[in-house]
């Protein structure tokens, strides 16, 4: 196998979470383990979650009830 080595850069990811969702990935994004994040084709990358990973209730109507984050 060849290999140019681990390389780093900074990526933005946004999620649609609906609440049965949003504290087991919570959990799993503080554990501190890398994540491989793969598309539904080819395309997969290895990725750690560092710094403020911040969260917002999306304005809707069943956001007290069901919110989506």
């Amino acid at each position: 196998m060849l290999s140019e080595g681990c390389k780093g850069d900074a990526i933005e990811l946004t999620l649609i979470l609906k609440r049965e969702e949003y504290a087991p990935l919570r959990k799993l994004l503080r554990s501190g383990r890398t994540l491989f994040l793969q598309t539904n084709v080819d395309h997969a990358w290895w990725v750690r979650p560092v710094g403020d990973i911040q969260a917002e209730v999306q304005v809707s109507g069943q956001r007290f009830v069901d919110p989506i984050r």
